[in-house]
């Protein structure tokens, strides 16, 4: 069975620098709680809005082997005013140049 599908929107968040609360040395790994995005935007075909300030949050927890599990929660306000309370989960890491990737 194939499940036909098309991606709703392209998000881009701004970073609130180094903040997180950093909690090293356990059982999973280093977890990193921090918030994820105090403003950005999403735009697609069907769908654009913004990022609402001061009400998303980022739990992460970086794995011995260089990976980085995310939860993500955003809230999302469209355009006309529509508030839309976004989750994902997934799994990322980091180039060696340093940048970050993220697959979710």
């Amino acid at each position: 069975m194939t499940i036909d599908s098309e991606p709703l929107f392209t998000l881009r968040l701004q970073r609130d620098g180094d903040t997180a609360l950093t909690m090293r040395g356990g059982p999973k790994g280093t977890r990193m709680i921090a918030a994820a995005a105090p403003g950005g935007r999403f735009e697609g075909a069907r769908v654009t809005g913004s990022v609402v300030a001061g009400t998303s949050g980022d739990w992460a927890t970086a794995r011995s082997g260089g990976g980085i599990l995310v939860d993500a929660r955003l809230t999302l306000l469209t355009d006309d005013g529509a508030p839309i309370l976004m989750s994902y989960m997934g799994v990322g890491g980091y180039e060696d140049n340093g940048d970050a990737w993220m697959h979710v």
